[in-house]
């Protein structure tokens, strides 16, 4: 592989500064703050993930970038989900969440955790919670968050490209046989578990990044109004070299 410096250095600036900019443009509307604080949030995570791989050139191989590319796929989808029906989807995604924290919160009080807490943290996680929702009005699902598949929210949105990947990745996030005897074991009759040579990196993997990242954005930005720029896609960015 060529020289790639200037091309990571390029995309980290792109990505650092297309966030920063939909950050300052988040004006603060308080019948929308919390599909801005879902969406942002979510933009965020995928732009983090984004940074970490371009940061990681040696994890531009099948069996690493599965692990980030099942997380930021997963994101597109939830994004896109939640983009047809904001403020009602928005908000299943947040009560989700803190009824997830209040059930983590409850079996640590009533000591089923494998570990306890001092009185005082327990009394911070309770205040942590109540200053966003006061718990008795926090319902707990021990469901999905939106009650559905990956797969079903996908094609609901118009993604099932990106649940392709998301079910590509899975096959190599979660350890199976046939991931084991294809990377790890040798072919019969030795069937000898061994530690495979060094991957071999493809910049293709960078494109699928870059990918994921363009169409968060774009997702954003539609629910958002953010402003159309000139911006280009970083997809295009990666190509150019």
């Amino acid at each position: 592989m060529k020289d790639i410096t200037d091309l990571l250095q390029q995309m980290l600036d792109e990505i650092t500064i297309r966030f920063a900019a939909r950050v300052k443009f988040w004006n603060v509307v308080l019948d929308i703050v919390e599909i801005r604080n879902v969406l942002g949030g979510l933009l965020a995570r995928n732009c983090s993930l984004g940074i970490e791989f371009v940061l990681s050139p040696h994890f531009w191989n099948p069996l690493c970038s599965s692990v980030i590319l099942r997380a930021m796929s997963e994101v597109i989808i939830n994004m896109g989900w939640i983009a047809l029906d904001p403020a009602a989807r928005a908000k299943l995604f947040v009560d989700y969440g803190l009824g997830q924290d209040k059930l983590d919160y409850e079996h640590l009080r009533a000591g089923n955790k494998s570990y306890t807490l001092p009185v005082d943290q327990l009394a911070e996680i309770a205040d942590g919670l109540a200053a966003q929702r006061h718990l008795i009005f926090t319902d707990v699902n021990v469901g999905t968050w939106s009650s559905t598949s990956v797969s079903r929210m996908a094609a609901e949105a118009g993604l099932s490209d990106f649940a392709v990947m998301f079910a590509g990745a899975c096959g190599t996030v979660h350890s199976n046989w046939l991931l084991l005897h294809d990377r790890f074991v040798d072919e019969p009759p030795n069937d000898i578990p061994d530690v495979p040579d060094l991957m071999p990196v493809k910049s293709a993997y960078l494109c699928a990044v870059a990918t994921y990242l363009d169409k968060a954005f774009e997702i954003f930005d539609a629910v958002c109004d953010y402003p159309e720029q000139d911006e280009g896609l970083l997809l295009d960015l990666v190509y150019s070299y």
